[in-house]
């Protein structure tokens, strides 16, 4: 069953109900799009994910009802764990005599839940992983790797119209196919965290969100220290329910952004917009919002940018269930981030995912995307279309193991002499359910 709001928070649970459950299958799909695909690593002022976290905001999760491995009092544990196997053709990125290696890789998963009371419950997610490289040792990761996945929630339910979640979301990321405007790179490991909280006020018709989170960025190799950086935000989205199929609001934000050193300069954002979430059909959802994002930068940085963004932003999210046995999403979108070189950088981006179910025990999904990507004008200003895709095969080969393998491919054309590259992957991988 999908997501719906306990007891306590509803005046007419079963009508709204149905006003969202076609909205979470489309918000969850169209979200885990996005965070296969390369992203950016700069997603404090990213009004697309802006308005997806909003949305799902608006659909409370259940307290789980899923077995459990261990339990402690009240605290009830899930872990998993999993081994990885993959090759890479051209690990630094480079536009000839790439490098490939082999590469071994183990992580470990645990989720955890504490039930409080009846609907107030603590949560966390965390994984954590380690890479060997068998040819090039010097890149090994030291450093344990954190899953994007990995946070920290607790829900707390007031006066039966109102919930506020606290949260704290990390990870360690190192794959430089992420950020666009790298070549000639092995590493690019960034810890990311965001700590906040939101506030929701249901009245059934109409939902109110307003949100706080202070977000960082501290890369974990020095090359890259000149980018640490941190954000403080505010977003609040109304949302509307217009008819059992229909949900339309607005969504705002405010980011103020500054770094440690004196390479780029501290900035103020701003984006809002209207979005319409439409059940077109019973299998076919949309989401659509855009709107104006601004970004205005202070003067005094080295990296010899002066320019400040006026721009819009835009973004479609269509979810399919084709059939029992299969689902696709589409995703697009215009849009501004933060720069690695420069102030900021536009996005336009396509993505595409295709899952599907073979046969009983075997799945498989299919993923492409598209980038373009301008940097605002600086010291070393870069224009690039980045594209690719992945082919990947799940095998549920016992109730508690399953294996898994794959191909992804990236190519980079830029206009910078020296920074374009193709790099392919092929990779196996098993996971326990304990």
């Amino acid at each position: 069953m999908l997501p719906h709001l306990p007891s306590p928070l509803r005046k007419d649970a079963a009508v709204s109900h149905v006003g969202i459950c076609w909205a979470n299958s489309l918000l969850a799909l169209a979200l885990f799009c996005l965070l296969l695909s390369p992203c950016r690593a700069q997603d404090a002022i990213r009004p697309s994910l802006t308005g997806a976290e909003t949305s799902i905001a608006r659909m409370h999760a259940p307290i789980s009802q899923d077995p459990y491995n261990l339990k402690l009092g009240p605290v009830r544990f899930n872990f998993s764990a999993g081994l990885s196997t993959e090759y890479n053709d051209n690990i630094n990125l480079a536009e000839s005599g790439g490098a490939s290696d082999l590469i071994l890789g183990a992580s470990i998963a645990t989720q955890g839940e504490w039930k409080v009371t009846a609907n107030n419950a603590l949560r966390i997610t965390l994984s954590l992983g380690y890479q060997k490289y068998l040819d090039h040792p010097q890149f090994d990761n030291l450093a344990v790797s954190v899953g994007p996945q990995s946070q920290i929630s607790y829900d707390i339910f007031v006066v039966g119209v109102m919930k506020i979640t606290l949260h704290d979301r990390f990870s360690v990321t190192q794959d430089p196919v992420e950020q666009a405007t790298l070549s000639n790179t092995v590493s690019f490991r960034t810890f990311q965290n965001t700590a906040g909280a939101m506030a929701l006020w249901d009245w059934n018709k109409l939902i109110l969100t307003l949100g706080y989170d202070h977000f960082s960025d501290s890369s974990l190799d020095s090359a890259f220290a000149y980018d640490n950086h941190s954000a403080e935000s505010v977003n609040a989205s109304a949302a509307l329910r217009v008819s059992a199929s229909t949900v339309t609001g607005i969504d705002t934000a405010v980011n103020y952004s500054y770094y440690e050193q004196n390479f780029h300069n501290p900035s103020i954002a701003f984006s809002g917009g209207p979005f319409i979430e439409q059940k077109l059909s019973r299998y076919l959802d949309l989401r659509l919002s855009g709107g104006i994002q601004e970004i205005q930068f202070k003067s005094g940085g080295t990296n010899g940018d002066t320019s400040s963004l006026n721009g819009w932003y835009s973004n479609i999210s269509l979810a399919h269930r084709i059939n029992r046995f299969c689902t696709e999403t589409l995703v697009g979108g215009h849009e501004s981030t933060l720069a690695l070189q420069t102030n900021y950088q536009t996005i336009d981006y396509l993505r595409y995912s295709l899952s599907f179910k073979l046969l009983k025990k075997i799945t498989t999904s299919l993923n492409v995307f598209y980038e373009h990507v301008a940097e605002s004008p600086g010291l070393k200003s870069e224009t690039l279309d980045q594209f690719g895709g992945g082919l990947q095969l799940g095998y549920q080969l016992t109730k508690k193991l399953s294996l898994n393998g794959g191909c992804q491919t990236v190519t980079k054309q830029s206009n910078i002499s020296g920074s374009n590259y193709l790099q392919n992957r092929l990779f196996l991988g098993a996971q326990y359910q304990f």
